[in-house]
């Protein structure tokens, strides 16, 4: 039901924690993913940056196509999915 407030507030990712200068907070995504999309559905960022949205998908057990131009900024994103456990692989 919270999702469907007017308004969402959320803590603000750190840059310094991420490497990117703009990092968009996972649990804006979360919902976003979780509210207009289904298992197995294949998610597209275009301008993927520190690779939230695949970080996201793949806890969510969404497929995702990330682009970048910059190499520094997939190599975070690449480096962020090496770390990412999907949720329903979790230990309770």
């Amino acid at each position: 039901m919270k999702y469907t407030r007017s308004i969402w507030t959320f803590t603000p990712e750190s840059r310094k924690k991420i490497g990117h200068p703009a990092p968009f907070p996972e649990e804006l995504v979360y919902r976003l993913i979780k509210f207009y999309s289904y298992q197995d559905n294949i998610v597209l960022d275009m301008f993927a940056g520190s690779g939230t949205v695949g970080v996201v998908a793949k806890k969510l057990g969404r497929k995702f196509i990330l682009i970048d131009n910059c190499k520094e900024y997939c190599k975070i994103a690449e480096d962020r999915l090496g770390n990412t456990i999907p949720l329903e692989r979790r230990k309770a």
